[in-house]
């Protein structure tokens, strides 16, 4: 299966990726940054770092999820597709987090960003 980078589009760039940072409304007012934490300047990922994430999604998507949704997210059995999921990619994360029904919780095996990468490999199903 290829995996085509250009299906994701920029609108899927802003749903991939959001960025939030906390400042002390207090110290801003003051004019210091004394106590506040850090700002670190965020770069996009470039088509190169996306397409490595992707792959590893769909090397983890092989080892823990294709047994239950095929190798193509199509489902088989009980457990749905996967290629016309209308849920988020916060629900999908959780789901993979936490389980739903009779689909075992992942968040002991797999930490934030190879969910990230899951997600991300998932979403090049449709």
């Amino acid at each position: 299966m290829s995996i085509e980078l250009k299906a994701l589009g920029p609108a899927a760039f802003a749903g991939l990726f959001v960025v939030g940072a906390t400042i002390g409304i207090s110290n801003l007012v003051a004019g210091t940054t004394a106590g506040a934490p850090t700002v670190k300047s965020v770069v996009a990922p470039t088509q190169a770092q996306l397409a490595k994430e992707i792959i590893t999604g769909q090397n983890y998507f092989a080892s823990s999820c294709s047994g239950c949704h095929g190798s193509d997210g199509d489902g088989e059995g009980d457990a749905p597709s996967l290629r016309d999921e209308d849920m988020s990619d916060s629900d999908i994360a959780d789901t993979i987090r936490m389980g739903s029904g009779r689909m075992p919780p992942f968040g002991q095996i797999y930490n934030a960003q190879h969910i990230h990468e899951l997600v991300l490999y998932i979403r090049t199903l449709k």
